[in-house]
């Protein structure tokens, strides 16, 4: 008897631990994203709309209404809501609000608001769900108006991204920023139809390789090739390699030009740190796999060093370290820009007048935009010094623009083309649904 009623017991205790466990939500700390919301922090900020506010103890301060605005307040580190102090408060909407939104300065936002203080600044930490997340980024890193596949493929790489990085901000008290530093993001403002769609059409989907996330960069345009990771960050990744590109017509950045005077490159190479002097001369002397610039040589009238082409590029706020460098004379533009097009006849290089791009009803596109070897490199003396290349952004995984020209050549070919798209910047990887 005595052992009957221990097995009774103890059936009586799993049943009773398996409906606990059935009654009580799963917490999925995991899903959860914390955004620095930089872009909208001040000494002051207003937050608006039904929730409960909470102090770090857990205490609740307050509750609100639809109809309620709180003023918040920096002064030395500390939170103040009217007279009284806080270290850090947490603000939870109302689900069952007609919006479950918060408004903070009148910007609607999913999930819970986080507040601190930095010095005499209000620092806002949005925390939500990375679904949630995504609906506010993937319409600001690409156009909703874009291909449907193409936004897919935005989807799974900003999402990935963010499950990889999402402590890279850990020392500042969030996850992930608000800017293009990490992913941009605006919130419910910029939530739109079709980019939600293309979330919630993916929903999960994340890429890996050998099991283990990767690093899912990606980029406006790569200019025709894109970039190893190496290349750009010193650390290489074996599914990020130079792979060719497909560009679209329209793209605004398949042929760029920047100039500057000589001691307007001096002053800009002296902010970076180099003090040079005003330049007399440049020249590319190492190039990358993918043909861009891997570091230049500068000489100016104080002194010369070799220079990194990504410092380079961030010093002269250059679109790309795809380009050349060419001398002019004072006030007059390079001569020739070489220009590699592809047509049905097959590729040829030919020298035409700088703007000049080539689209036929053939299918001619231009694929590089490049100084010719005529008018490379040389003395600046009283002359402009531009650069002429073609791409924007570091051009390291997915571009952009070349997604929206694959997902147009391929519009009838079904609802798996994000995955053929992300196939190609992403060599060797798996695409599958994260268990958060």
């Amino acid at each position: 008897m005595e052992i009957l009623g221990w097995r009774t017991f103890r059936v009586a205790l799993i049943m009773v631990v398996f409906l606990l466990l059935i009654s009580t939500p799963m917490v999925q700390a995991a899903s959860l994203v914390r955004i620095g919301l930089s872009t909208i922090e001040g000494p002051v900020v207003q937050i608006e709309g039904p929730g409960t506010l909470v102090d770090i103890n857990g205490n609740v301060i307050g509750q609100t209404d639809d109809n309620t605005r709180l003023e918040l307040s920096a002064v030395n580190g500390q939170v103040f809501l009217g007279t009284a102090s806080f270290s850090k408060l947490r603000f939870t909407p109302t689900t069952n609000s007609p919006t479950g939104y918060l408004r903070i300065n009148g910007s609607p936002f999913r999930g819970d608001i986080i507040i601190s203080a930095v010095g005499n600044k209000i620092r806002l930490v949005n925390e939500l769900e990375v679904e949630d997340y995504l609906l506010g980024v993937v319409p600001l890193e690409m156009p909703p108006s874009w291909p449907r596949e193409a936004l897919k493929a935005q989807a799974v790489a900003a999402r990935t991204f963010a499950l990889k990085n999402s402590s890279r901000h850990q020392q500042d008290g969030f996850g992930l920023c608000d800017t293009s530093h990490c992913q941009a993001y605006g919130g419910v403002r910029a939530e739109c139809l079709a980019s939600t769609a293309a979330v919630n059409e993916t929903a999960g989907l994340v890429m890996k390789y050998n099991g283990v996330l990767i690093d899912a960069f990606y980029h406006a345009s790569s200019g025709g090739y894109t970039e190893t990771a190496a290349a750009v960050w010193g650390s290489d990744r074996p599914y990020l390699t130079v792979v060719e590109d497909e560009l679209d017509p329209s793209c605004p950045y398949i042929l760029w030009q920047q100039h500057f005077t000589p001691h307007q490159l001096g002053e800009r190479l002296a902010d970076a740190g180099y003090f040079l002097g005003p330049v007399k001369e440049l020249q590319v002397t190492e190039r990358t796999s993918s043909g861009r610039a891997a570091s230049v040589f500068v000489s100016g009238s104080q002194g010369s060093a070799t220079i990194a082409a990504t410092v380079l590029r961030t010093a002269l706020n250059l679109n790309s370290t795809l380009f050349d460098i060419c001398i002019g004379g004072a006030g007059t533009e390079p001569r020739t820009v070489a220009v590699t097009i592809c047509s049905n006849e097959g590729m040829y290089t030919t020298d035409v007048a700088p703007g000049t791009h080539v689209v036929t009803d053939r299918g001619v596109v231009v694929l590089a935009s490049r100084a010719s070897e005529a008018s490379r490199g040389g003395s600046a003396q009283e002359g402009q010094i531009y650069f002429q290349g073609s791409g924007y952004g570091h051009g390291v995984g997915l571009s952009q623009w070349g997604a929206k020209a694959m997902a147009e050549q391929r519009m009838s070919a079904g609802d798996d083309v994000f995955r053929e798209i992300l196939g190609h910047y992403y060599r060797g990887i798996e695409i599958e649904p994260y268990s958060y």
